[in-house]
């Protein structure tokens, strides 16, 4: 199924919320203790022996999925620039992305006047950035090649690699999240400044600020 912005509901996604809200109180009168709304509550109610809470765990988990579902095609568009790193890489960046998703049910407050399609889109996109961050920027370098628009650092060179771990490791966390977005996922400047809510401007000269750094550290070695 195709992701289609003219038939996203974002009524269904308050109803779903607010069921798997309702939920939790039904869960906590039957355990006799309160739940925090979040992950973790999910994993308390799972641990107890209480055949009852049990039960309404898994109505919680049938309006998960099913709110999973209405917006797997906006997830699978989201992550299909992802599938450069290889089926293995893939099928654990989708299992983040899932879980940013789920988070981001939890956490969504309709009192900011933002819909949930967008914030949710948020959490998949940083669950799914953090695994690079944490597993492919730190692979080995004979399993890892640049991405195509990377070329920066040895622009006459198409068959160079970069030691990027030791490069990227001189910036900071959002200008590292920059970089990656823009010179290995293939985002716009405007994408990542939609995000980070500032101009297109400020993001490119974020990026280009981190990249002198990152050469000094490459001419450094």
């Amino acid at each position: 199924m195709r992701y289609d912005p003219n038939k996203y509901d974002p009524k269904k996604d308050l109803i779903a919320i607010h069921q798997i809200r309702r939920l939790f109180r039904v869960a906590e009168r039957i355990l006799g203790r309160p739940l925090p709304f979040d992950e973790e509550g999910l994993r308390m109610i799972s641990r107890s022996n209480d055949e009852r809470a049990l039960r309404v765990l898994r109505l919680i988990w049938k309006v998960i999925m099913r709110s999973l579902e209405r917006h797997a095609p906006l997830i699978a568009k989201i992550l299909e620039p992802y599938k450069q790193y290889g089926h293995d890489n893939f099928h654990d960046i989708y299992s983040m992305a899932i879980d940013g998703f789920i988070h981001a049910l939890f956490k969504f407050d309709r009192s900011k006047n933002v819909k949930f399609s967008s914030y949710f889109v948020l959490w998949v996109k940083s669950r799914a950035n953090a695994f690079l961050r944490d597993n492919v920027v730190h692979a080995s370098l004979d399993d890892f090649e640049v991405p195509p628009r990377s070329t920066w650092v040895h622009p006459n060179d198409d068959t160079a690699r970069v030691d990027l771990d030791k490069a990227i490791s001189a910036l900071g966390d959002r200008d590292r999240d920059i970089v990656w977005k823009y010179a290995a996922l293939g985002y716009t400047y405007e994408e990542i400044a939609r995000e980070y809510g500032v101009s297109r401007q400020r993001i490119e000269q974020l990026y280009k600020k981190s990249l002198k750094r990152m050469r000094e550290q490459l001419e450094a070695r």
